[in-house]
């Protein structure tokens, strides 16, 4: 009976884990430096519009180098930001050609 209830309990903690809210958030900015293979890009941003964070320029994680193929220092950018393990690496990272602050 204890282990049933050990199991149940576990099984429990899990699922609430795995339905943990998924948290992204997104803005535009300028590419200042991309760094370490493109492992790392830094962005000069303004404060996201959901105000997760003031304007600054920051160095960001990407999830795959790959992303940021093409991109060079002075390209503005549409990027997202995805909680991942208590930090928040970029999964999203796009060009922005046009009107400024259009997504694309």
């Amino acid at each position: 009976m204890r282990w049933t209830a050990a199991a149940l309990l576990a099984g429990a903690l899990f699922l609430g884990a795995c339905s943990a809210k998924v948290e992204n958030h997104s803005n535009t900015g300028v590419i200042d430096a991309i760094q370490e293979g493109g492992k790392v890009v830094v962005i000069d941003a303004p404060a996201f519009p959901d105000g997760f964070m003031d304007a600054m320029a920051m160095p960001y994680d990407t999830v795959d180098p790959g992303i940021t193929r093409g991109l060079k220092p002075g390209d503005r950018v549409f990027f997202t930001v995805t909680r991942k393990e208590g930090y928040y690496p970029i999964t999203v990272l796009r060009r922005l050609t046009g009107t400024a602050g259009a997504e694309p």
